[in-house]
């Protein structure tokens, strides 16, 4: 599914720039670390490299978030981060410190295969304004899935879960959506000391749960307003 890169601690400007090359095609690829005491220097210099990291209120100073083990092991819906925001930002950065020895696979789901797969009256629904809510009081946003930039490129946000409030219209195509994760959604292990980067324009991501010992994910949020948002 995903590309594997070179070692986050031999990374350089063509490291950089064949990162930069995926995430505007594949949109998703894996990396690594060698010393896993640097880890953080790392993952935070090669962020910096893609693109302005986003420091939100819910992660530390450098702009980490460590998701909490009550939530890294029991697992996430597939989901876009941010999808409150006008634009939500376009690469999403994780990273594996701890995997659990059973369980705590990360899940993808390619938005662009999802629109080819699902029923022409689904797409025009999800596409339909005002149709999804996203977010929390202090920050919601009316808005609708399946959105589109000035330059009609098309791009996801969605999570079914508390913080997404769906019209009608929406929650009666739930079910067809959810079947087509089903057969979309796929699986990447991520062993300790490694991560995986990819669009969160185009990807939506989650987690399985954790079966046995402690799993420590690390996220970061990167804005490339080079990037072509979107895709075709």
């Amino acid at each position: 599914m995903a590309r594997q890169i070179a070692n986050l601690s031999t990374a350089d400007s063509q490291t950089q720039k064949t990162a930069l090359q995926i995430l505007a095609t594949d949109g998703i690829f894996t990396f690594s670390t060698a010393e896993r005491e640097k880890w953080q220097d790392e993952f935070l210099a090669f962020a910096n490299s893609l693109g302005d990291v986003c420091v939100q209120d819910d992660c530390d100073p450098s702009g980490i978030k460590t998701l909490p083990a009550e939530v890294a092991c029991k697992g996430s819906i597939l989901h876009t981060d941010r999808g409150s925001m006008e634009r939500p930002p376009e690469i999403v950065l994780i990273f594996c410190e701890t995997q659990s020895d059973q369980g705590g696979e990360s899940i993808f789901l390619d938005g662009k295969a999802l629109v080819d797969t699902l029923p022409a009256q689904v797409t025009s629904d999800l596409a339909a304004e005002n149709s999804v809510c996203f977010g929390f009081p202090k920050y919601i946003r009316m808005t609708r899935i399946l959105d589109e930039t000035k330059d009609q490129r098309r791009f996801i946000r969605y999570r079914n879960d508390r913080w997404g409030f769906f019209a009608p219209s929406i929650r009666a195509h739930v079910d067809t959506i959810e079947d087509a994760f089903a057969d979309l959604t796929e699986t990447v292990r991520l062993p300790a000391g490694t991560g995986i980067a990819f669009r969160n324009d185009r990807y939506l991501h989650g987690a399985l749960p954790s079966k046995a010992g402690d799993r420590i994910i690390h996220r970061l949020l990167v804005a490339n307003t080079s990037l072509q948002y979107g895709f075709e």
